[in-house]
């Protein structure tokens, strides 16, 4: 379960950093920064002061694309290894759990 940075370690962060972007070191503007999990959320990073960056969007946005597409396919793999991904309600017309299958010289045929 992702777990926020808590206030303290954001207002600490933001001293930290002294108002400059900790990845390229543009001035941060209000609402236009983001603080990152170094060691991301998902992989269980803690909700520490020395696991947050304070950065730019600019350098969040591919970090976070990047990190949320590797989230997904795990996510994906998990769910179709315990059963939970539910399979499509009607099968491909010729698949393996179709009624029909197509013969070279009758065409269509039921199984």
């Amino acid at each position: 379960m992702r777990q926020e940075f808590p206030r303290k370690v954001k207002a600490a962060a933001f001293t930290r950093c002294n108002g400059f972007c900790e990845s390229c070191g543009i001035k941060l503007h209000p609402g236009r920064f983001d603080y990152h999990h170094i060691v991301e959320a998902h992989d269980l990073g803690p909700p520490t002061l020395e696991n947050c960056a304070v950065i730019c969007e600019p350098c969040h946005a591919p970090l976070t694309a990047h990190y949320t597409r590797e989230l997904r396919k795990a996510e994906r793999i998990r769910d179709k290894r315990t059963g939970a991904m539910s399979k499509p309600s009607t099968p491909l017309p010729g698949s393996r759990r179709s009624k029909w299958k197509h013969t070279f010289m009758h065409g269509w045929v039921p199984r």
